[in-house]
């Protein structure tokens, strides 16, 4: 039996086989259409996602009206920037979905108790955001230092699931360049036919 979230968390443990249903029916898959936000900007978490496939963006609310995008999380992928789960306190990170986007969601409470009956899934989890995190800080930092054309070149490499997905504005908030540059170096990149 192939269960999406059980193979993901496998990916780090191994699950025994009378467990693995027990585990797959405390989450919940959801489908969001695009441009859904999942988890506002304000509030705490109260759930923990794992994506299965689509792709969500990151976005930090610098201020009441200026927001920009920190990352992105494809498929196959938990939601691993440590300060999304903050349950207290002012929460400048929003999630929303990029593309129609599969999600597999718990409670915190719920994954909680889940965790303290079978102590590896909080291990599991721990690995997995760990390693989302990890991603996300190589991968932006990949961008240090490069000009525009090298950083959109780079993300075309990297994250060609993102360069064909996610608007415009957003991967300029993303790499730190103007959309106006995005659009130059799309156009220059451009074969010319006569």
């Amino acid at each position: 039996m192939n269960i999406p979230i059980v193979s993901f968390l496998e990916k780090f443990v191994t699950i025994p086989d009378d467990e693995k249903s027990i585990i797959s029916s405390a989450f919940s898959v959801k489908i969001f259409k695009p441009r859904t936000t999942i988890h506002p900007a304000g509030k705490g978490l109260e759930h923990l996602y794992l994506v299965e496939k689509g792709l969500l963006k990151l976005v930090v609310e610098r201020t009441q009206s200026e927001t920009s995008v920190f990352s992105f999380v494809e498929g196959c992928q938990v939601v691993g920037i440590s300060s999304l789960y903050s349950t207290s306190g002012y929460n400048p990170l929003s999630l929303m979905t990029v593309t129609e986007t599969t999600v597999w969601s718990i409670k915190l409470c719920q994954f909680e108790e889940l965790s303290n009956k079978y102590k590896y899934l909080g291990h599991a989890m721990l690995a997995a955001t760990r390693l989302s995190i990890a991603e996300a800080i190589s991968i932006k930092s990949a961008y240090l230092g490069l000009t525009a054309y090298q950083k959109y070149s780079k993300l075309m490499k990297m994250q060609p699931y993102v360069v064909l997905n996610a608007p415009l504005k957003d991967i300029a908030s993303y790499l730190e360049i103007t959309p106006q540059s995005i659009s130059r170096i799309r156009r220059n990149a451009r074969p010319v036919t006569r």
